[in-house]
């Protein structure tokens, strides 16, 4: 993918369905917000998961490294504002 498709991708994930395990496994009020599925979804009795996060470190990196690269002329993505 492009620098600008990265930084775009990353710009558009909401942040409180980035934080939301982050929120539950802490005892926090998660809002309306919804997990993201897959590795982030939790155990349903059929399906466990102990990945729940693992999404959010590469939003994390993939938004570090595009605050590094002078070529992207998209916005920033969340973490740096």
């Amino acid at each position: 993918m492009p620098p600008n498709g990265i930084a775009a991708t990353c710009s558009g994930l909401p942040a409180d369905r980035l934080l939301y395990n982050f929120r539950a496994n802490a005892g926090l009020p998660t809002g309306s917000a919804q997990p993201f599925g897959g590795w982030e979804a939790k155990a349903d009795g059929k399906h466990a998961t102990e990945l729940r996060g693992h999404f959010t470190g590469h939003f994390l990196s993939a938004s570090a490294s595009c605050t590094l690269r002078p070529e992207i002329t998209t916005p920033r993505p969340r973490a740096t504002r």
